[in-house]
């Protein structure tokens, strides 16, 4: 580890050099998947490589998740009520459109990157970052996340020819990405509840009743059909309706049913630019009146507020 931080404290390391190199590797770097959102990093660079003491970012926003991860000396980054300290080691996710800004105290070197998120619970998972952070940061501090930072250095420094460097590259930053992450939030609150009897993960009939759950949550917007869903794992509807009975006690028309309707409800509370037609069409209904009966029937009121 000394050897390491001497190498980032001198003045060896070609910075620019480094975040060419990052640049060029992004196509390599897999998405992240989770439960009907696919994450994937934007930007990654070393910002300036060594900044100063007293270098200052003025009061600015991304608009999509940043993070920010303090590899040597120490950097304050504010928003309008909140301010933290960064050391070594230490990191923040700052929200989407989070009015903040940043300076360095003691010469360093900061790691920043951003992630896009897409999918059908894309903002789902915007949302939950945000409401975490509470008008703040949240904290992503983990040795861990330095190391990872550190291969990743020395991969660009190997003199060339160094064959699949950008697919290594890639490899270390996706592993990076899931770490931050991890270290930083509970995933466990975004994943669809599925309340399956059997958690043995040797049962290969709970995993495909698990593979009909991913297919239904990531498609029932669209015109799918519950054979289309059994079709995806190479089973007979008839079969997959008694694995959707065994393990989350109802049908999977059921379940079909029950998405697009409580996917349909929280559009009403959220998007109140859009019709109840314009809804009913995004949650995979094919008729408003349809829509309308189904959702009386569900939730025991009609899906009023709007024309």
């Amino acid at each position: 580890m000394p050897k390491k931080r001497h190498l980032l404290e001198s003045n060896r390391v070609k910075w620019r050099a480094v975040d060419e190199i990052l640049l060029t590797s992004f196509e390599y770097v897999p998405p992240l998947a989770l439960d009907g959102a696919s994450i994937g990093l934007r930007m990654a660079h070393f910002q300036h490589g060594l900044v100063s003491p007293g270098y200052k970012v003025g009061y600015h926003i991304h608009d999509i998740i940043h993070l920010q991860f303090v590899m040597e000396g120490a950097f304050c980054f504010k928003t309008g009520k909140h301010s933290v300290f960064l050391k070594p080691d230490n990191g923040i996710i700052i929200p989407a459109q989070q009015v903040h800004c940043w300076s360095c105290k003691r010469a360093g070197v900061l790691f920043g990157a951003s992630i896009g998120v897409t999918g059908q619970f894309a903002t789902d998972f915007t949302d939950y970052v945000k409401r975490q952070s509470a008008d703040s940061f949240l904290p992503c501090s983990n040795p861990e996340l330095r190391i990872g930072l550190m291969r990743i250095i020395e991969l660009t420094l190997k003199p060339a020819p160094f064959h699949w460097r950008r697919e290594m590259i890639g490899c270390e930053l996706s592993l990076w990405l899931a770490r931050a992450l991890h270290t930083a939030l509970d995933l466990r609150q975004l994943k669809t509840p599925v309340p399956y009897r059997k958690k043995t993960q040797t049962d290969p009939a709970r995993r495909l009743c698990e593979e009909a759950v991913r297919f239904i949550t990531s498609n029932f917007n669209q015109p799918i059909k519950i054979s289309e869903a059994a079709g995806h794992i190479g089973i007979t509807p008839h079969h997959l309706n008694r694995l959707f009975q065994r393990y989350l006690h109802e049908s999977a028309h059921r379940f079909l049913f029950r998405t697009r309707l409580e996917h349909a409800n929280k559009m009403l509370k959220s998007s109140f630019a859009m019709k109840i037609k314009e809804i009913a069409f995004a949650s995979g209904f094919q008729s408003p009146s349809h829509f309308t009966q189904c959702f009386k029937r569900y939730f025991g009121r009609l899906p009023a507020g709007r024309d």
